[in-house]
């Protein structure tokens, strides 16, 4: 009987340890398997629907969403109708997990987006000389990104948002975000990949025990990955608007937004800037997009901004 309980002890062990062994097992053969050279399917491509409000020369709010992929702004029928009898015209725009366009989010292409983007403000009703973009969580990040390298974004309102080009979150092979990830970025530019933070081992050991608030901090660790990584937001042609949650439990966006501030606070920012923390988690913002209307409405909308003015 005692040389059957340690017998038994250990096999309860591995069978404990088994569905981790299998998992990193597979992590390590992927990642052997997985060409980061070949772009993925349908790179460039996206999906967006723009809708018109009242008027001559509307401003164009363009809108991403995070990393649930699809078009989750375009199903908001509440919110394009309040943009469209503002007086702007709404673009929701899908960059992954929708039919014809990346299945994952894995090196999404900037000009792709931005292209879309230009494509769109060419509607004779439409201000091409007042744009401004919305995104939430991945979305944020991109929105941030697309400001950066590109002039034409007058305004940027980041929900939730990131201060880096983080690593890919879903394995090529399989649909599953985590902790299998893969060492290529989230987006990318000319067909070439961004600087990005990496995911350690050490990270993908807190994303597989579902911390992944301590996944993304883990990485953030990586101080000289996300000194190349950060995002240059002091390249901006506009006000920046960031909202974060106290709370936030998927990843450190209050910190990452204080980031952003302390960088354009060095480098002199000369549009408006802000950052407001509210007292949620990370998909609590929409008692905020109250103060996202007035920013707007003052970055944007106003008869100020001789750029940006509406003709009835």
């Amino acid at each position: 009987m005692k040389k059957i309980i340690p017998k038994i002890m250990i096999w309860c062990l591995g069978l404990l340890l088994m569905p981790i062994v299998i998992i990193l097992s597979f992590e390590l053969l992927t990642e052997w398997l997985y060409d980061e050279q070949e772009l993925p399917k349908n790179y460039g491509k996206v999906q967006a629907e723009l809708h018109l409000g009242e008027g001559k020369k509307q401003p164009l709010i363009v809108a991403l969403g995070g990393s649930e992929g699809g078009n989750s702004w375009n199903a908001s029928a509440g919110y394009r109708k309040f943009l469209n009898e503002r007086g702007y015209a709404f673009l929701p725009i899908a960059y992954f997990g929708a039919e014809g366009i990346p299945d994952k989010l894995d090196r999404i292409s900037l000009n792709g987006v931005h292209d879309t983007i230009l494509h769109a403000a060419k509607n004779p009703n439409i201000n091409e000389n007042c744009i401004a973009i919305i995104g939430v969580s991945k979305g944020a990040e991109l929105a941030l990104l697309l400001a950066s390298y590109f002039s034409e974004y007058k305004a940027v309102v980041g929900l939730s948002p990131s201060n880096v080009n983080f690593t890919s979150t879903t394995n090529p092979m399989i649909k599953i975000s985590f902790p299998l990830v893969m060492n290529t970025p989230s987006f990318s530019m000319n067909s070439k990949a961004l600087p990005f933070v990496p995911a350690s081992w050490k990270a993908k050991l807190k994303g597989l025990s579902g911390d992944f608030l301590g996944f993304y901090e883990e990485m953030l660790t990586n101080i000289s990955a996300v000194e190349l990584a950060a995002i240059k937001v002091e390249n901006i042609n506009g006000g920046i608007f960031l909202v974060s949650g106290k709370y936030d439990d998927l990843w450190p966006s209050t910190a990452m937004s204080e980031m952003m501030m302390e960088r354009l606070e060095s480098n002199n920012f000369s549009h408006h800037f802000e950052h407001i923390e509210f007292d949620g988690d990370h998909y609590s913002w929409g008692p905020s997009m109250v103060k996202v209307d007035d920013f707007l409405s003052k970055n944007i909308m106003s008869k100020n901004n001789s750029n940006c003015k509406q003709l009835h």
